[in-house]
């Protein structure tokens, strides 16, 4: 297993939530999908996806609550379940990615936080300068954290 292909992809889906795009392929049925190809069972993967897009598919993001992650949450996941065969894998697996998935909403908050540390006043001097930089450096921190998150669950 590729822990540096399957960080990657975390960051990449850990973009699509919420900094960059939301074009839907961070739900856990796509991300399922995606990383059970990159594991070698896609099948496995879109079961895995399936069953967190079924407990995920209630927490809408919205406004300053906290949700869970499902990206690297399904990402993390896949990955744990795709090299065992046995009957146990995939509920341990789905249990696994609902913890995680809290554990990473968590981080998202906090993304939040410093983002809004990152955006200038309108008062400011080049504040669009200063909001697009701010926006890169938000850019470019949640993807290193949905990259270090999904390292970290696997791991």
């Amino acid at each position: 297993m590729d822990l540096l292909r399957f960080g990657a992809l975390g960051g990449v889906l850990g973009l699509d939530g919420t900094a960059v795009g939301q074009f839907m392929v961070s739900r856990p049925l796509v991300a399922g999908v995606l990383a059970g190809w990159m594991a070698g069972d896609v099948v496995q993967g879109a079961l895995v996806g399936a069953i967190l897009e079924l407990f995920l598919l209630v927490s809408v993001p919205s406004g300053g609550a906290r949700f869970p992650e499902a990206s690297t949450a399904t990402v993390v996941a896949v990955a744990c379940a795709a090299p065992f065969d046995g009957v146990g894998a995939l509920p341990l697996a789905v249990a696994g990615g609902l913890v995680w998935g809290q554990v990473s909403g968590a981080t998202v908050d906090a993304q939040r936080h410093l983002n809004a540390r990152l955006t200038p006043g309108t008062a400011d001097r080049g504040v669009v300068r200063r909001l697009r930089r701010g926006h890169g450096i938000g850019i470019v921190v949640d993807f290193a954290r949905g990259e270090a998150l999904t390292g970290v669950g696997i791991a």
